[in-house]
Order: structure tokens, then C-alpha cells, then sequence
């Protein structure tokens, strides 16, 4: 298993601002990780002692997914995938066979983009396309057996990444985090919107 300093780097602020202080203390350094996207990130985190904001957590959240998306891609080694092929693994995986144009509505990606991502799965025989026995104009993508063997040791270096990400946490902190994120999700399912106005007129 990879030294946790060696799969990615320490968060930290942007480059020339040097913390002091309670800042300091809150794990905060600097280097040029942080520089272009992430500032915003990096006040926040200044208040650790402080209730969160209204609007502050999806910056929060979308600042670790990037930062754990960047570690798996950087240790990528040849014949692994990057994480926009792993999410299209995961999605066929969960899903079984997906009709082309419908993988492009759930990731609201350019068609174009698509279809490059299919390209280089299928090259590397992770995924197979085949014409719709219903409808000839749609390609069916499906997961091949590599393709799940593959998807399988990914998680295994994205747990790498993810340990690394969440060290501050305690095993039942990160369940918990985890269960919070689940519920979330499970709200955002088309099956839970009559639930959700329900409640909102509650």
C-alpha cells in the first residue's frame, strides 16, 4: 500500500497566504495546491470552531471530491482508469446496460465527450457497444468482465485516497458522514420528490 504522503497532497491554502495563529493550528499551510479554485475553500476552514454558514457546505464538498479526483488521477499507473471513465463504470455497474444518449443525460456531459470516454473503454475491452435490438439508431453500452475487475481495483486505490482525505475522522465520524451523504442522495431520487413536497407543506 502507497505511503498516504505519496498518493496526494496535504490540503492546504493558496499559495502566499501564511496562516498564524488559530489557523495555523487548524492544520492550514501553504502551498500552490490551492491557488487557482480554491480559495473559498480555504476561509472557510478558517472558522473551524465556528457554526457552519448557510451556502458553505457544497463548496465544502465539492472541493473534497475535486481534491480526491485529482489524487486517484495523478497515481493513475498504465492501465488504470481516470475517475470520469470510473464514474461510467460505476453507473453501468449499478445500472446494467445503458442506452448511449441516456449516460450522457445522467452525466449532462457533450455528446462529443461521451463518446470519447466510450472510446477509450472499449479500447481498453472494459465496456462493449451494440445496436438496440429496438430501436437500430441506439448503442447499448455494457460492462464486460474486465471491466468489473477493473472497476473493483480502482475503489481499492480510491480507498487509498479517501484515507487520506478523511485522516482527521474517527472510523465512527466517517460512518457517519457517510450515512448523512447517503441520505441525501436517496432525497434526490425521483422517488422521494412526492415525500419532499410533502414535507415542505408540512
Amino acid at each position: 500500500m502507497q505511503d498516504r504522503e505519496q498518493v496526494m497532497p496535504r490540503l492546504s491554502g493558496p499559495s502566499g497566504c501564511r496562516p498564524s495563529g488559530r489557523h495555523e493550528r487548524a492544520g492550514c499551510e501553504s502551498t500552490d495546491s490551492w491557488r487557482s479554485t480554491n480559495y473559498l475553500c480555504f476561509t472557510m476552514c478558517m472558522n473551524l470552531s465556528e457554526p457552519p454558514h448557510p451556502g458553505h457546505t457544497l463548496p465544502l464538498v465539492s472541493h473534497l471530491a475535486r481534491a480526491g479526483w485529482r489524487a486517484l488521477d495523478a497515481t493513475a499507473q498504465p492501465g488504470d482508469i481516470t475517475h470520469r471513465q470510473l464514474l461510467i463504470l460505476t453507473l453501468l455497474n449499478d445500472r446494467g446496460w445503458m442506452a448511449q444518449k441516456d449516460i450522457k443525460g445522467v452525466f449532462g456531459l457533450d455528446a462529443s465527450n461521451v463518446v470519447g470516454l466510450l472510446n477509450e473503454l472499449e479500447e481498453e475491452g472494459l465496456t462493449v457497444r451494440r445496436r438496440s435490438s429496438t430501436d437500430r439508431r441506439q448503442h447499448i453500452v455494457e460492462l464486460t468482465d474486465r471491466g468489473i475487475a477493473v472497476l473493483d481495483s480502482t475503489y481499492e486505490r480510491l480507498a487509498i485516497v479517501e484515507d487520506d482525505i478523511l485522516h482527521p475522522l474517527t472510523i465512527d465520524e466517517r460512518q457517519q458522514l457517510h450515512q448523512l451523504l447517503l441520505r441525501v442522495m436517496a432525497s434526490r431520487s425521483p422517488d422521494s420528490r412526492p415525500r419532499r413536497q410533502a414535507d415542505k407543506q408540512s
